[in-house]
């Protein structure tokens, strides 16, 4: 997206440049580096280039760019496409410069690209082949097991919810997202078919699939929240180049599952996927006006003037491009949410595990859904996942009583929610499923009032039964007040006792606190630190300051546990210099939670930025790259160059 300049301070260049996209100027950027380099190699600097070494106009003329091009076609694997783009790097230069552009540029050269474009492209090379909806669904299983904090998955589970190009994916902001009772919205307000945001501004619907649990919307985005607590207002995927960083991750994870070949399956192919499911999956689908209102193509001047986007047209499409069973009751089930999400337990669990964004009231409703449905596939992720995923480091994978607490408020049906985006035949496959029910149970329940008469007429002539016995007994019970609280669920020996319950381990000939297979997560700072003074009681793990060097199997774990106890030691100096107090003697979630907020605001500021200036995630920043940074950074103070660690075991260590 462009910068938007200062108005106070702007001037009639950054007004210029605001026009004109980051990206795009990088790209403009690589063309007129890639024509500079054909003139110095084929000798031509002297003429064409002035004394900086920037292409001089004034001698550089339109014959020498179609020359450039016809010498990348004979030297280079560069496509028409690309070359394409260095006319537009031209053009951009020309108006840069305040030249005008020859009109050659508009006329001529586009017959040239086209000649070029017809030799070095075939049939088949009309674009990347669209994902099927099967494929899809294994690219999802493949995902969601990436070591990343679920980028990948959610990057792709929304590109296919939204049929968006990866480009708005890559733009989606927080405040873009929206709660819609029984899903989550997402607006774009600016698209390639509306650079400048003149169209209406309409949410897309994300609905959950609680029936698939891999490509569940609401799962993969509770996953990513969860993970990344630092994650603040601002942009969904924090950094640069996401739209790249999501292009390699899909590349590495079609060599790992595709039957096509990867080289044919590419970032536009999950669009075109989702398009054709959407139109094609089914002869009862939405219609195609709602499919291409919400893929942002345009319908032409008749069509645009009187077919607008209406809820329920882009709920139906929610719906369906979600994966929900459109010939099925199903289609209309909601997705898992809480009976109160201003209960306490939910209120409390909101806090500890998305810190930063639960203080955003438009945030807590989205929140709300992506917290139940990690509670409602509690058991899928544990079972799917690997052990070391930082998801498990979070408060909810660690505290069995706040899991409990959240079972309790769950729900699957509630008078609260009501399905939307649903087709009038949904309610009829709804009744004649519930008749089919009504008349499976038929004889059961025919059989059973049959055995009552029975046993109430021996009764009364006089025979014991075994439903007299048992009654007889029942009531004998009631009477000596034996059973009343049999109901009522056990006190927890913590919850008793208030003490912590863990393991000790014996292996390797003595005992340990942990097991001799543990590995250290792959947890960003923020579940680090509650980590290391909570530790995981799902697990009956002790706090993480409280493990010896002796108690890991591995030399590996025993180098993280140094780096572990580097940043930890970092943040708890820089709490204590921002307070002016030791930290807390006792510690629970919301004290970890308040704690870290404090303690790394000093060390935020200090390795946000690169060398280079460029700005860091830093709360995606995975404990040992932080503490690489440390010692980067206090290496420079002392006349001993820093030298790059060791990160890998040689071969045949322990």
């Amino acid at each position: 997206m462009a910068t938007v300049p200062q108005r106070e301070t702007s001037t009639l260049e950054d007004i210029h440049g605001a026009l004109v996209a980051e990206r795009s100027k990088k790209a403009y950027a690589s063309g007129i580096r890639q024509v500079v380099k054909w003139i110095q190699q084929t000798n031509q600097a002297d003429a064409l280039l002035s004394a900086d070494g920037s292409i001089n106009l004034a001698a550089f003329s339109y014959d020498d760019f179609v020359r450039f091009i016809v010498w990348t076609m004979q030297n280079t694997a560069v496509k028409a496409s690309t070359m394409s783009g260095y006319r537009s790097a031209m053009r951009n230069y020309y108006k840069m410069q305040k030249v005008p552009l020859p009109s050659q540029f508009d006329g001529d050269l586009k017959d040239v690209f086209q000649a070029t474009s017809e030799q070095t492209t075939s049939v088949k090379d009309s674009g990347k082949r669209p994902l099927g909806y099967g494929a899809y669904d294994a690219l999802c299983r493949t995902t969601i097991l990436a070591m990343d904090a679920g980028f990948l998955h959610l990057f792709l589970v929304l590109s296919w919810n939204l049929m968006a190009r990866s480009k708005s994916t890559e733009t989606i902001q927080l405040g873009h997202l929206s709660y819609e009772e029984d899903a989550v919205g997402i607006t774009f307000f600016k698209s390639k078919t509306d650079q400048d945001g003149s169209k209406r501004r309409d949410p897309r619907h994300i609905y959950a699939n609680p029936l698939q649990p891999h490509t569940c919307a609401f799962l993969a985005l509770g996953l990513y929240l969860a993970c990344n607590p630092m994650l603040a207002a601002g942009a969904l995927f924090p950094g640069s180049s996401q739209r790249t960083r999501f292009g390699k991750g899909l590349k590495l994870a079609l060599i790992e599952d595709n039957p096509v070949g990867s080289s044919e399956i590419g970032t536009h192919s999950i669009r075109k996927g989702a398009a054709t499911f959407v139109s094609s999956g089914s002869t009862g689908g939405p219609s195609l006006v709602s499919i291409c209102l919400r893929c942002g193509w345009s319908l032409g001047s008749v069509f645009e003037r009187y077919m607008h986007y209406e809820r329920a047209g882009d709920q139906f499409v929610g719906r369906v491009v979600a994966g929900l069973p459109l010939n099925q009751a199903n289609f209309a089930v909601l997705p898992p949410h809480f009976v109160d999400n201003n209960s306490d337990a939910v209120v409390a669990a909101l806090d500890v595990t998305f810190p930063t964004l639960s203080k955003v009231a438009s945030m807590r409703g989205i929140l709300a859904h992506g917290m139940a449905s990690l509670v409602r596939h509690f058991d899928y992720v544990v079972d799917t996942l690997p052990a070391k995923h930082i998801v498990f480091g979070t408060p909810i994978f660690r505290q069995p009583l706040m899991l409990e607490a959240l079972k309790a408020e769950l729900a699957t049906t509630n008078q609260r929610l009501q399905p939307s985006g649903i087709p009038p035949y949904i309610e009829v496959y709804r009744l004649l499923e519930h008749q089919g029910s009504s008349i499976d149970a038929m004889p059961r329940s025919i059989v059973d009032q049959m055995r009552g008469m029975l046993d109430e007429r021996d009764v009364t002539h006089g025979t014991i039964t075994s439903v007299l016995i048992k009654q007889t007994i029942v009531d004998a019970l009631q009477v000596l007040g034996v059973g009343r609280h049999l109901d009522e669920p056990p006190l927890r020996r913590e919850d008793e006792q208030g003490q912590r319950v863990t393991f000790l381990y014996s292996w390797g000939g003595r005992m340990h606190k942990l097991p001799e297979g543990f590995e250290f997560p792959l947890a960003d700072t923020a579940t680090a630190w509650s980590l290391w003074w909570l530790g995981n009681d799902r697990l009956k793990y002790v706090p993480y300051n409280a493990i010896d060097s002796r108690d890991l199997g591995s030399k590996k774990q025993r180098r993280i546990l140094s780096e572990w106890k580097l940043v930890m030691t970092e943040l708890a100096d820089r709490y204590m210099e921002c307070c002016g107090c030791s930290l807390p003697a006792s510690w629970n979630e919301r004290k970890a939670a308040e704690s870290f907020d404090v303690a790394v605001r000093g060390l935020h500021l200090l390795l946000s930025t690169t060398p280079m200036e460029r700005q860091r995630r830093f709360g995606q920043l995975k404990v040992v790259t932080v503490a690489r940074l440390i010692r980067q950074r206090r290496g420079a103070k002392t006349s001993r160059p820093y030298q790059k660690r060791k990160r890998s075991e040689a071969p045949g260590t322990t």
